[in-house]
């Protein structure tokens, strides 16, 4: 079982729900929305069941991390606003990986640099990386 598809059951139900209570004239909406209505509703349960669960597999995750050595291959910052995001991208075990770093890191390390990450299971078996 994929980690997105209980958010995406969670959204589809509501929106089924929104749907009937919409057609059976219980919410005050007119009937174009009959379509619109249902569609934004399975969309924010979507989006409030996955944001939830991913803090919670973060959270809620006790797993003994297991260390890895990577190599940066490339740096990237992104502007998006008035934040600034810097990241990594890394080589490890022959596959590429992106991994969001801090200001000090993306100015201490260089490109073909080798850095150490700990992998995590996750609670919810999704696993995700983060750098001492």
């Amino acid at each position: 079982l994929h980690f997105w598809v209980i958010p995406l059951i969670i959204g589809v139900i509501a929106g089924i729900i929104s749907f009937f209570l919409v057609k059976a004239d219980l919410l005050d909406y007119t009937k174009s929305n009959l379509v619109l209505m249902p569609i934004v509703v399975c969309f924010m349960f979507f989006v409030i069941t996955w944001t939830t669960a991913m803090n919670m597999n973060y959270a809620l995750d006790f797993s003994e991390p297991a260390e890895h050595t990577a190599v940066i291959v490339d740096k990237d910052s992104d502007t998006s606003g008035k934040s600034i995001n810097f990241s990594f991208i890394l080589e490890l075990d022959g596959k590429t990986i992106e991994l969001d770093i801090s200001h000090s890191d993306y100015e201490n390390y260089e490109i073909g640099n080798e850095v150490i990450i700990k992998l995590y299971r996750g609670a919810f078996n999704d696993e995700f990386y983060i750098k001492d």
